[in-house]
């Protein structure tokens, strides 16, 4: 492949990766975690108050604070989330460029282009990178960690352990389940001892104390309460049997299969409106599994610093994967994040492999055609599905499930109700208040806050999930939001 043919290819898997995580990025998510997060960050941005811990885990205790530094940055400029779902999805973006330039590095142009082709229009790749969530920046610093690891191992670079120490860090802070990344980081750094510099070993461990500086002094404050909660799901493991949950993650994370707890009710009428696309994924599933069968066999083929590109992609695939296929706690898809852009990379490999062995086979051309039709069958059918649901949440305003309604529809609604005289309150229900922290943090962009003795009771229906009937009320639309005013 021509250098400047694989260029301009590149640039339009970016443009392709932009506007897919862009497009309507005004209906992002914005409930109560975002809200949450908002509030710490703008606390931050605007009255100095430092944070010590990160958001909430699901297995108890915190992560790390160091995700509300980075999510200042975008408070600088403005305290609206529409900025901040925008700036996550830049950067997000941005991992998708770093996972060509990391593939191009270190395996071929072609690899680099199918693996950042397919990271630009997985589904779930979408999904978790348009709001304010932790776990939503996860893919930019795994592709940073995985491109300074295989610079330090193959390029023998010894200086790249400063930023494994520091992607490292910064991903533990983002979500704790990144720790099962540690083996295999841990195994490369004994592997290739002879290549470490004491000098960069210390100044990246440096780094990595003072980027957990605040979390630890938080722990010591605070009896070490998420110490205490990693500890205890050691008893979450049960070795007898295996949860396969954890594969069908890996499987709906690449393919974007799994999609319906985040439609809910939507599902039906959204799968109608692009004619059952979704049908189509598991070739994807079933092409990742070969993917991951033929990168194993090629690590086997040499000893493992000799065939380091092919070796470490099986560890730092496999290792997390097999660890949460014993945990019996909660788990979700968004926890196997940290494994992009392996697999992305694996399937990659896959038809780089099948492209260049057709060149050594009669009729070798039927198979390169084939291939690359069933490449942009692929290609085409995920972007048919993130076009059609960016659609869809143009034309309904959100779902009635875990998406629910876009941020733009709830501000207005904010907007609205803080425009009113007096003293007012906002709820889901005819309780006065009863409503959820994202809308307490909207009304703050506009100086108000809810008050306990309103002489305006507001109360606020999704329309796509209505929870009650209040058509005896003067209300107000603000697309799938109906807003009911009670005196």
């Amino acid at each position: 492949m021509k250098n400047k043919t694989a260029i301009a290819l590149f640039l339009i898997v970016t443009l392709f990766a932009a506007y897919l995580r862009l497009y309507g990025i005004d209906l992002a998510e914005f409930k109560s975690d975002e809200a949450r997060d908002a509030f710490v960050a703008r606390n931050f941005v605007e009255n100095g108050t430092i944070p010590l811990v990160g958001a909430p885990t699901s297995v108890g205790g915190n992560a790390g604070p160091f995700y509300y530094f980075i999510l200042s940055l975008p408070f600088l400029i403005s305290a609206n989330p529409i900025v901040s779902s925008a700036f996550v999805a830049l950067l997000n973006v941005l991992a998708v460029s770093l996972t060509f330039i990391f593939a191009k590095d270190f395996f071929n142009e072609r690899i680099a282009l199918i693996a950042s082709a397919l990271a630009a229009v997985s589904p779930f790749a979408i999904i978790y990178s348009r709001k304010i969530w932790n776990p939503d920046l996860l893919f930019p610093f795994s592709t940073i960690l995985l491109y300074s690891i295989y610079s330090f191992a193959i390029n023998k670079k010894p200086k790249y352990v400063i930023p494994i120490f520091l992607s490292f860090s910064i991903l533990l802070q983002l979500h704790p389940v990144t720790l099962f990344l540690l083996p295999a980081i841990l195994f490369v750094l004994f592997k290739f001892r002879k290549i470490v510099s004491i000098k960069y070993m210390a100044v990246g461990i440096v780094i990595s104390i003072l980027l957990f500086s605040p979390f630890i002094l938080s722990e010591f404050q605070n009896n070490f309460k998420t110490t205490n909660a990693l500890v205890s799901t050691s008893g979450l493991y049960d070795f007898s049997k295996i949860n396969t949950i954890s594969i069908q993650h890996i499987a709906s994370l690449t393919s974007g299969t799994g999609f319906d707890y985040i439609l809910g009710d939507s599902s039906k009428a959204f799968y109608s409106s692009i004619f059952n696309v979704q049908q189509f994924f598991f070739v994807e599933n079933i092409l990742l599994f070969f993917g991951f069968v033929l990168v194993f066999y090629l690590s086997a083929k040499k000893t493992f610093s000799l065939n380091f590109k092919y070796s470490f992609l099986v560890l730092w695939f496999l290792i997390p994967v097999l660890i949460l296929l014993f945990f019996t706690g909660p788990q979700y898809p968004h926890h196997l994040i940290m494994l992009y852009p392996a697999q992305f990379l694996i399937i990659g490999i896959l038809f780089d492999f099948v492209l260049q062995k057709s060149k050594k086979i009669k009729y070798g051309w039927h198979v390169k055609i084939l291939t690359l039709l069933l490449l942009a069958f692929i290609l085409s059918i995920q972007f048919a599905f993130d076009y059609g649901f960016l659609n869809f949440l143009q034309t309904n305003g959100g779902t009635t499930d875990f998406y629910e309604i876009g941020v733009l529809y709830k501000i207005e609604v904010a907007k609205y109700v803080a425009s009113t005289p007096g003293n007012f309150s906002l709820s889901y229900s005819l309780k006065p208040n009863d409503i959820g922290l994202e809308y307490k943090y909207l009304l703050t962009l506009f100086n108000r806050t809810v008050s306990d003795y309103p002489s305006v009771q507001y109360v606020v229906v999704n329309s796509l999930n209505p929870s009650m009937n209040l058509s005896q009320y003067q209300k107000v639309n603000f697309g799938p939001l109906t807003l009911y005013s009670i005196r």
